[in-house]
C-alpha cells in the first residue's frame, strides 16, 4: 500500500492538538492525524506517550523543522515515522475507532480503520 501523499523528505511545520486529535503538519499541507494516541521516542531514548486528552505538546513540538527520513506501516496498522533528528513517532491503530489518517488539502487520503486495517480513500475497498 502506498502512503501518498506522505513522502520522505517532507519537513514538519507544526504539531497541534484539536479536540482529541494530535496533528503533525508537514510541508505541502500534508498531515498525519492521530486519533488513538501516539508514542514519541527521542534521539536520546526518552519515551513520551500521548493520548487524546494531551495538553502538553512540548516534546512533540521538537519535531518542527525536522525532515521525514522514513515511513513504515505494519500489517496491523502501526504507522511509524522516523525523522532526520533521530526521533521517531509510532501512531497506533485502535480496536473500535479510526486510529489515524493521512490527509492533504483535498481531504483524507489514507485512513486506519477500526482494528488496524489501513485503506486508501476513494478506492473501491473504502467506499464499499
Amino acid at each position: 500500500m502506498t502512503l501518498d501523499p506522505l513522502q520522505v523528505g517532507m519537513m514538519v511545520h507544526e504539531v497541534t492538538r484539536n479536540a482529541f486529535q494530535l496533528e503533525i503538519g508537514f510541508s505541502d499541507d500534508i498531515a498525519v492525524i492521530a486519533e488513538a494516541g501516539l508514542r514519541l521516542v527521542t534521539s536520546d531514548g526518552d519515551v513520551h506517550h500521548y493520548a487524546g486528552d494531551v495538553t502538553e505538546l512540548e516534546s512533540l513540538e521538537s519535531l518542527v523543522g525536522t525532515l521525514l527520513s522514513s515511513v513504515q506501516l505494519s500489517p496491523r496498522g502501526l504507522l511509524t515515522l522516523n525523522f532526520d533528528s533521530g526521533d521517531s513517532v509510532a501512531v497506533s491503530p485502535h480496536p473500535d475507532a479510526e486510529g489515524w489518517n493521512i490527509c492533504d488539502a483535498e481531504g483524507v487520503r489514507v485512513v486506519c480503520l477500526p482494528g488496524g486495517a489501513p485503506v486508501q480513500v476513494n478506492t473501491p475497498e473504502y467506499e464499499s
